[in-house]
C-alpha cells in the first residue's frame, strides 16, 4: 500500500493467526454497532475483496456507524498493523531477554495522523456526495430495463394478490415504441396468467397499444 511495505488495516486483522482471537471493527466504535459495520464491511467486501484501501473502507464504516446509530459520536482513529518476523525479546513483558519472540505473538502497530484521518473523512464525504446523481441514474437504467422485460410494475389490492380486480401500474419508457412493446408484453403475461388459473380462455383486456 505505502512505500515503507506496511500493509492496511485489514492485512494485519488477517495476520492473526486464530480466528477466534482477531479482534473485530465492533470493539473500536461500539457493540451496540456491530450489526452495521458488519453490513457495510459485506458491502465494501464485494467492490475491494483483497482490503487494498482498508484504511479507507476503516474510516469509511466508522463514519457510516456514527452518522447513523445513536450513541456513537466522537472522532474517528483508525491505524494499521504490520506482521514482523520472529524477534529477540529485549524488555518486552511476559519474555526473558534473549528469548525468542514469536512473529504470531507481535506486529507492529501505528495511528494514522489526525490531520490526515480528517482529510480522508471530508474527500470520502466529497466523493460519495459526488457519485448520488449515478445512483439515481443506476436505478433509472434498472427500472427502464425491468420494463423492457415485464412490461409495467404492477401494484394489487392487498386481498387481491392475483391482480383480477383493480391495481395500479407504474413503468418508465424512453419511447412510444417501448411503450407499446411494454403493454403487448403486459397484456400477453396477464392473459397467460388469467388462462391459467381459470383453464380456459378468457377475453383479452382493453388496452390500447
Amino acid at each position: 500500500m505505502s512505500t515503507n511495505g506496511l500493509e492496511s488495516l485489514s492485512e494485519g486483522y488477517k495476520s492473526y493467526p486464530k480466528p477466534k482471537q482477531r479482534p473485530t471493527v465492533t470493539i473500536a466504535i461500539g457493540l451496540i454497532s456491530k450489526k452495521v459495520a458488519e453490513f457495510l464491511l459485506r458491502e465494501y467486501s464485494l467492490a475491494d475483496p483483497d482490503f487494498e484501501f482498508g484504511d479507507l473502507i476503516a474510516t469509511a464504516v466508522i463514519e457510516k456507524v456514527k452518522a447513523n446509530v445513536k450513541g456513537c459520536g466522537g472522532l474517528t482513529w483508525f491505524g494499521i498493523v504490520h506482521p514482523v518476523s520472529d524477534s529477540i525479546a529485549a524488555g518486552m513483558p511476559g519474555y526473558k531477554d534473549g528469548e525468542v519472540v514469536p512473529a504470531s505473538k507481535k506486529c507492529d502497530a501505528f495511528i494514522c495522523r489526525r490531520q490526515s484521518t480528517d482529510a480522508i473523512v471530508q474527500e470520502l464525504t466529497a466523493q460519495e456526495l459526488s457519485l448520488l446523481p449515478n445512483k439515481k441514474d443506476q436505478l433509472r437504467d434498472t427500472l427502464h430495463s425491468l420494463c423492457k422485460k415485464i412490461g409495467l410494475v404492477v401494484y394489487t389490492d392487498p386481498n387481491d394478490p392475483d391482480g383480477d380486480g383493480s391495481f395500479r401500474s407504474f413503468a418508465y419508457w424512453r419511447s412510444s415504441e417501448e411503450m407499446k412493446l411494454g403493454m403487448k408484453i403486459f397484456n400477453e403475461k396477464r392473459q397467460v396468467e388469467r388462462e391459467n388459473k381459470a383453464g380456459e380462455k378468457t377475453t383479452p383486456d382493453a388496452w390500447e397499444i
